[in-house]
């Protein structure tokens, strides 16, 4: 038998010439897990790279919504009667809380019923002095006329001397009968004038006792109880807090080194937490930079300093996003 040691192996089992018969690898995917190591040593780079490409595409920059906030304070002092709870959606006009004083309704009732007295006694008595000084002025009338009438008799020497004396007598008693009618009216008058002191008093007190009753002046959500039912309060204590729903803001913190973006009028896109976008434009570009927020930097992004810019939204914001301070994410288009 002829042996060749420099044929060309027929199989890869074959060794000059020999067929060794390999055993079945022991560990069969050994080359897929060095791909897997390798892939995950190499994925931060990568995904390093595919961020760094995406911000050169799209400039993203983080921001709030922000709500005006009112505070409510209590009118005069009181005990809660009433108090919407936090996180209750309350519409203009809706009563947010009421408060009850004592002191105050007593103190109504009383001047009301003594007002009411006071006037009703005052009316009449205006009424039956009028009276009074109707009947004086005709009786005195009446006494100047027979005074006139018998001053020509006695000019005719018709009547003696003590007719006409009676007569100035009765003239003159009618005559002080009159001034006193008079006077007493106008007496009346005053002290009915007087009263008004006491109406503006009742008027003030109904008003206090109104304002127990606090309307919400605009369409919000209440934020913060400052107080609870049942708690006594003073004049000017803070009650609840209500973010209001009316015209919402957004800020969005740009980054100096992004400041060709910093154009009124500039197109962008909001994204909420939820991933809803809404489309909105620069409105205000605030023209004093400010320290950038703690929670709006982070490792890749850091800016000590940031350019405020104010977003108006070119169609209305949901609901669910009226939420004070909701972080957003606001992206510019660089390609244009």
């Amino acid at each position: 038998m002829k042996i060749s040691f420099n044929k060309t192996p027929e199989s890869p089992d074959e060794i000059g010439g020999l067929k060794v018969n390999y055993a079945p690898a022991k560990r069969p995917f050994s080359k897929w897990r060095f791909n897997l190591v390798l892939l995950v040593f190499l994925l931060p780079f990568i995904l390093y790279i595919l961020y760094m490409v995406y911000n050169y595409v799209v400039v993203s920059e983080a921001g709030f919504v922000l709500l005006k906030v009112m505070t409510i304070k209590t009118p005069t002092d009181g005990v809660v009667k009433m108090l919407k709870p936090v996180g209750a959606d309350v519409q203009k006009g809706e009563v947010v809380a009421i408060l009850k004083n004592d002191f105050l309704e007593d103190k109504y009732k009383n001047y009301s019923a003594k007002l009411e007295h006071n006037n009703k006694d005052l009316k009449e008595t205006i009424k039956n002095n009028r009276d009074m000084l109707q009947i004086a002025k005709d009786s005195y009338d009446s006494k100047n006329a027979e005074y006139k009438r018998l001053k020509k008799l006695r000019d005719k020497n018709l009547i003696t001397e003590h007719v006409i004396s009676n007569a100035i007598v009765q003239l003159k008693g009618a005559l002080l009968t009159y001034t006193n009618a008079k006077e007493n009216l106008e007496n009346t008058k005053l002290a009915l004038k007087e009263t008004l002191v006491d109406e503006l008093q009742v008027k003030e007190l109904k008003a206090k006792l109104k304002s127990l009753v606090i309307i919400s002046p605009s369409t919000g959500t209440v934020t913060l109880n400052s107080a609870k039912e049942g708690e006594l309060v003073q004049e000017y204590d803070e009650l609840l807090v209500i973010d209001l729903h009316s015209k919402p803001a957004m800020e969005v913190f740009l980054n100096p080194k992004n400041s060709r973006y910093a154009d009124i009028g500039r197109e962008v896109r909001v994204i909420f937490p939820d991933k809803t976008v809404i489309n909105a434009i620069v409105s205000n570009v605030q023209m004093r930079a400010v320290k950038t927020p703690i929670e709006l930097n982070s490792v890749l992004k850091k800016a000590p300093y940031s350019i405020v810019l104010e977003l108006k939204l070119e169609e209305k914001i949901p609901k669910r996003f009226m939420i004070n301070y909701l972080p957003i994410k606001v992206t510019f288009n660089t390609l244009f």
